[in-house]
């Protein structure tokens, strides 16, 4: 069958049958009272190549059921889509919260930091449209208002990517040790509100915090905006003031008062935040700030309005 991509003008090819529904709980829970938290591994084709997904669908999601809020939880580079799961427990959070969490595959476990032709294998942007059409007419109903990204490293580039080139599917985005592409900036127009936050350490080796080179092994050397200049493209472009620094409040994490916070106040076009976690490197966030609770509560107060 073929299942078309809306606001994308993609066609994804799916073979009947090819779509693997097999339960896997990695990891699960099946005690009796605990609300069920396994993940199950989907199979489908994208541009003629066969790619793979874990989601949790809390109980009762079904097509045609009642709309849920959808993350898409994007791993860093030469990760894996279950690893993340293993990482940051998204699924863990949608089973209490009610809410579908994907973890898709990059494609030889990298996403693009670039951006690509329509529909070719390593398009990301028409990937992750794809995967929301198929979730949604598959898997569980999803409310088209409230669909988020959160990324880490180079899922956290897409994530930001998503923000620049698909806000009219996403409501709001979340990156962890990732900035913009200097590359990246001139065409980053979100054409819709969405709302962004960036977090990461001072001390990040790797995506460094005041920008500059990004150097992967194996990887084309790429400069970075700072933390700053990036949540500053999104600033600009969402109609908000000046920054406010201060510091993070949050009950939800007893660290967070070490926390510097970045806020844009009055955006007429959604929200924009970056928080800088001192003497912090480049790894998804337990300590200072549980990052998976934190990033979801960011997102779950954003809903996309309707274009007037």
């Amino acid at each position: 069958m073929t299942i078309g991509v809306a606001g994308s003008g993609l066609k994804v090819a799916m073979i009947a049958g090819l779509l693997c529904l097999g339960a896997t709980t990695f990891p699960g829970s099946t005690m009796a009272g605990e609300r069920s938290t396994a993940l199950k591994r989907h199979s489908f084709t994208y541009s003629g190549e066969r790619r793979h997904f874990w989601i949790h669908a809390p109980p009762g999601a079904r097509p045609g059921g009642t709309p849920l809020p959808l993350l898409f939880a994007l791993h860093g580079w030469t990760e894996t889509g279950i690893g993340f799961a293993a990482r940051t427990q998204f699924h863990r959070l949608a089973a209490r919260r009610r809410f579908v969490v994907a973890y898709p595959y990059g494609r030889a476990g990298r996403w693009h930091m670039a951006v690509r032709p329509a529909g070719a294998p390593d398009d990301d942007i028409g990937l992750i449209r794809a995967l929301a059409k198929l979730i949604d007419t598959r898997i569980a109903a999803v409310d088209r208002k409230r669909i988020h990204a959160v990324g880490f490293s180079m899922g956290g580039v897409l994530s930001l990517r998503l923000a620049c080139e698909a806000s009219d599917l996403m409501a709001g985005v979340v990156a962890v040790s990732a900035t913009l592409p200097v590359k990246l900036a001139p065409g980053c127009m979100p054409s819709r509100p969405v709302s962004v936050l960036l977090i990461h350490g001072t001390l990040d080796p790797i995506s460094p915090f005041p920008g500059g080179l990004l150097v992967v092994v194996g990887q084309p050397t790429i400069r970075l905006l700072s933390v700053e200049g990036s949540a500053g493209i999104f600033a600009r472009a969402m109609g908000c003031a000046a920054v406010v620094r201060g510091h993070l409040r949050s009950v939800r994490s007893p660290g967070a008062r070490l926390v510097r916070r970045w806020h844009y106040p009055g955006c007429s076009r959604g929200r924009v935040e970056a928080w800088a976690l001192p003497g912090q490197g480049h790894a998804w966030p337990r300590t200072m700030i549980d990052a998976t609770t934190e990033s979801w509560h960011y997102l779950a107060q954003t809903a996309k309005r309707a274009p007037k």
